[in-house]
């Protein structure tokens, strides 16, 4: 009965196939509502980063961060709890993200992240992603921008075409030192230069590359998990 059919089930856990994550987006919209209402999201404080600085200008306790969970990246072998002869095995884990970081000024975004680990394999393809949502028609499950999805020693800013097709609008400076990463996008760029503005953005690390985005719940790393994001609301 907790399952009975898409209309009536009980049972929030994804799944791959059939109703997806309906019911545990449904769960997190529900208990957001309950707990904050219609609680309007203040503009964070206006913070100029240079990127080609230290890293210590992050340890700012004004600007917004998010701590993700960690040592949930690691290889899976397990056997089918229904069908002892199947096993489930995947080895994408690769880099375990665990801080998150974001503020901006008057002409740019920054973002900060780290990593458990010294992070690797940094110019391969679909490490270290950054998917921005800024509220475009043409976009991706809501994401209009994907940064360092191509991968190489360029972070190359890509705007969605429609579906899971990109195009490259341009670069952003950036600077890696071991586990930690920081970049500036051009608030031009975004579409968002003269407003007081909102986005939700996620990371991503050795998700599938065939454009299903139920890959960030099995594959690599997400931050935050699968289908939900970060919001952050910067200054005019």
């Amino acid at each position: 009965m907790d399952a009975a059919d898409i209309n009536n089930s009980r049972d929030k856990e994804p799944m791959k196939g059939g109703y997806g994550d309906n019911y545990y987006m449904q769960l997190c919209h529900y208990i957001s509502k309950f707990k904050y209402g219609n609680v309007k999201n203040e503009p964070a404080s206006s913070i100029k980063i240079d990127v080609k600085g230290d890293f210590d200008q992050w340890d700012n306790e004004n600007i917004l961060t998010y701590n993700d969970y960690i040592d949930d990246v690691f290889d899976r072998n397990k056997t089918s709890a229904h069908d002892w002869s199947l096993k489930y095995t995947n080895t994408t884990g690769q880099n375990d993200i665990k801080t998150v970081k974001v503020t901006s000024d008057k002409d740019n975004v920054y973002f900060y992240v780290d990593t458990v680990d010294p992070i690797v394999n940094f110019e391969g393809e679909r490490t270290m992603t950054l998917f921005i949502n800024t509220g475009s028609k043409s976009n991706w499950y809501g994401y209009d921008f994907a940064v360092h999805r191509t991968g190489g020693s360029d972070m190359i800013i890509e705007k969605c075409k429609g579906g899971y097709e990109w195009e490259e609008v341009g670069k952003a400076e950036y600077k890696l030192s071991e586990n930690m990463l920081m970049l500036s996008i051009p608030r031009k760029t975004l579409g968002v230069s003269d407003k007081e503005f909102s986005i939700s953005f996620k990371w991503a690390d050795n998700f599938s590359g065939d454009g299903d985005i139920f890959t960030f719940y099995t594959d690599g790393n997400a931050s935050p998990y699968g289908r939900l994001n970060y919001l952050y609301v910067g200054e005019k």
